[in-house]
């Protein structure tokens, strides 16, 4: 090797060991003294609701450092050590202190923070607190953690079901109800209690011959991908109150998660199903808010009344030849349609208000839709609409025809009738034998969509336009108003 080369590589490993000595900060360099502060990017890191054995989402805080010298932090742990609900993430460092924790000048560091809160056997909400305990120059700094945690109930697959894949029974798994915690047994009657949530992961089913009942104020969260299944033969039924609905949802409990649709996969009633009824329910933030499979009986497949749907990625109302009837129903916010009847059935919404300004990125289809045949492998089904009345009813939205109808024209039946509503439409029209003193494409008047508030405001065409021999059927609104005479149109009375 010649001399060239030894000093090129001697001049290398003298930069390289310059630089390390450089980047290793001296002690004297760190800024010292009791008058030396960090600031922080919150004093109080909340958690929303967690419930116990589910953890939460990693938040995350910021510690700055504004000095004109880097901060050498002798430990940064939690007051409540081993035995804290929360956990730490300092800067890459998961131990439970972190040591040495250098913040170089005009810096900051971020500290994740993660919470699990388990079972403590108590019904009602409980604050879970700790802090973050920052040492640095012989003092202390502080951040306090807080999260509201609450024991539940756990439903999660252990039981299977055959499901009809393709004329093939496979077994898949499922939570039975008739075996859950929370859900008490007399016989056949089935009765799911209040007093704490109830959290599933998968799919719930109610078994064949099984009815569940849900108490009122009972809370239902389900995680991604999860369901209420009703299966064959099987019945539901969830009888909220005015002040204490039953709640179906899904189980993030961050602010950011409260309106956002598609978390969960909505209730199914399958092929079978009978006599089900939801009366004072909120459903949202689903795929399908609900589902209900071919069942057409003289007993409706669903009665739904005083029910809120909302924030579907689909669908609302998803009907394959059910028979419903509705009344005092809000669905609204939905990707595709609030209320699709597709392959035939028999319904009738009395007093609903159906409105479709969906808030999401991919367009709505509309709020309305009727289709009366099945088409497979290039043959067509009819699938008759016997009857679909809707009665002193709001169809609107943001799209130019709010209401689509498929019709099979050869041989299925599709009969509609439309009493007292206000409907959006480019294709229906007074003319329309079906339809009778209806109003055309006026705007409601919405006090705010955005805001999901479909009370009306004054001025609105819909007060005072419906039909008072409709309503004495429905004398209460949705939120328990007496309505005038003439009422309303929709589910919502205008109060002065």
């Amino acid at each position: 090797m010649n001399r060239l080369k030894i000093w090129f590589y001697v001049a290398i490993v003298f930069f390289i060991s310059a630089s390390l000595f450089v980047s290793c900060i001296d002690e004297e360099s760190f800024a010292d003294g009791s008058n030396v502060s960090l600031s922080f990017s919150m004093d109080t890191l909340s958690f929303d609701t967690v419930f116990t054995q589910m953890g939460s989402i990693t938040k995350q805080v910021l510690i700055y450092n504004k000095e004109d010298k880097p901060v050498k932090i002798n430990s940064v742990r939690l007051g409540g050590g081993s035995a804290s609900y929360f956990r730490l993430n300092v800067d890459g460092d998961t131990a439970l202190v972190a040591h040495d924790v250098e913040i170089g000048a005009k810096d900051s560091i971020f500290i994740f923070v993660r919470v699990t809160i388990n079972p403590v056997n108590q019904n009602n909400p409980l604050l879970i607190s700790d802090s973050i305990i920052i040492a640095f120059n012989s003092k202390y700094q502080c951040i306090q953690l807080q999260a509201y945690g609450q024991d539940a109930y756990y439903h999660i697959p252990t039981d299977t079901l055959p499901v009809w894949v393709v004329n093939n029974p496979k077994p898949m798994p499922f939570s039975l109800a008739q075996n859950a915690d929370g859900v008490v047994r007399s016989g056949n009657i089935l009765q799911m209690k209040a007093n704490k949530p109830h959290v599933i992961i998968g799919t719930f089913a109610v078994d064949s011959s099984f009815t569940l009942e849900i108490e009122s104020g009972a809370k239902l969260y389900f995680a991604n991908g999860g369901s209420l299944l009703v299966y064959t033969y099987g019945t539901l039924k969830a009888h909220g109150g005015l002040n204490d609905p039953v709640v179906f949802e899904g189980v993030r409990r961050e602010a950011s998660y409260a309106n956002t649709a598609g978390q969960w996969n909505g209730i199914i009633l399958w092929v079978g199903s009978r006599n089900n009824e939801l009366d004072y329910c909120i459903i949202k933030n689903a795929v399908t808010g609900i589902e209900i499979d071919s069942c057409v009986t003289a007993n409706p497949t669903l009665k739904l009344k005083n029910t809120r749907i909302e924030n579907m990625t689909f669908a609302g109302i998803f009907s394959q030849g059910g028979h419903v009837e509705s009344e005092n129903t809000i669905v609204q916010n939905c990707g595709s349609y609030c209320v699709a009847l597709d392959v035939g059935g028999e319904y009738k919404f009395t007093h609903c208000t159906f409105e479709n300004s969906w808030s999401g990125q991919q367009l709505s289809k509309s709020a309305l839709y009727m289709k009366n045949y099945h088409a497979a492998n290039g043959v067509i089904y009819p699938r008759p609409i016997t009857s679909a009345q809707f009665l002193n009813t709001i169809i609107y939205g943001s799209k130019q025809d709010e209401i689509l109808i498929d019709k099979y024209e050869e041989s299925s039946i599709l009969n509609y009738t439309f009493v007292n509503c206000l409907i959006k439409s480019a294709t229906l029209n007074g003319q329309d034998a079906n339809i009778t003193s209806s109003v055309f494409n006026s705007d409601p008047l919405f006090v705010n969509i955005l805001e999901r508030d479909l009370h009306v405001l004054p001025g609105s065409p819909a007060i005072g336009g419906g039909d008072a021999t409709i309503s004495y059927t429905v004398p209460y609104d949705l939120e328990g108003n007496w309505r005038g005479n003439p009422p309303t149109i929709g589910a919502l009375e205008f109060v002065p």
